[in-house]
């Protein structure tokens, strides 16, 4: 899930010199990567506000592709496997589950089930996920748990025969609700600071070039 941020730059350039307009592509490149740099920003900040403690994953999944000269398009958003660099052995990318908030919808397994957790019998971690490596636990001991078709279950009481407690539920897929605004961000952090940057980066590569006199202007 990403946004690609491009522009029509025709008002900005038509009443430039010429000389001014051979530094057009390096200037807009720059602008649309800083655009994007910023819109990462906002996004990380905004994102707490409409996600409840997203993990560390989730924030560092938000990445920028930068944007180059004959191409003059950046984009900001989650990592997926089209976009971004994923993280060595993830086995989901948030792009996948970040997009069924943004849009809702229904996740599928990858395998055979989806785990989750089942709260009245198992603590998550504080970002209500299963523990790493929990699963693998209990699976490896047959004395305290056993699994079925439906799930993991603890054995309780003396010696474990009197009670049982699913911990772990198998689902065979699972529904998402439309709760993250991420069009929204993008767009109105672009238009925020769409001239700032412009400007800055106008007067950067005509600096950079020898091109920017204090008499220059936009």
């Amino acid at each position: 899930m990403n946004v690609n941020l491009e522009a029509n730059f025709k008002e900005f350039s038509k009443h430039l010199r010429d000389f001014q307009r051979v530094h057009l592509p390096s200037i807009y490149r720059n602008v649309l990567t800083g655009i994007a740099y910023e819109a990462q920003r906002e996004l990380k900040r905004n994102l707490p506000s409409q996600i409840h403690m997203p993990t560390p994953y989730t924030t560092k999944g938000i990445q920028v592709e930068k944007a180059e000269k004959d191409t003059l398009e950046s984009k900001v958003g989650f990592v997926s496997k089209a976009f971004g660099k994923p993280p060595r052995g993830a086995s989901v990318l948030p792009a996948e589950y970040m997009s069924l908030l943004n849009t809702g919808g229904i996740r599928l397994p990858k395998k055979k089930m989806i785990a989750v957790p089942v709260l009245k019998n198992y603590k998550p971690n504080k970002f209500g996920n299963i523990k790493r490596d929990d699963i693998s636990k209990f699976l490896g001991n047959d004395k305290k748990y056993f699994s079925n078709s439906s799930g993991i279950w603890k054995r309780m009481g003396p010696k474990g025969r009197k009670k049982i407690a699913m911990m772990i539920a198998w689902e065979p897929k699972t529904k998402y609700s439309k709760t993250y605004e991420f069009g929204q961000v993008i767009k109105k952090k672009t238009r925020s600071v769409m001239k700032k940057e412009f400007a800055k980066h106008f007067k950067g590569v005509l600096q950079k070039k020898g091109a920017w006199t204090p008499f220059t202007t936009m």
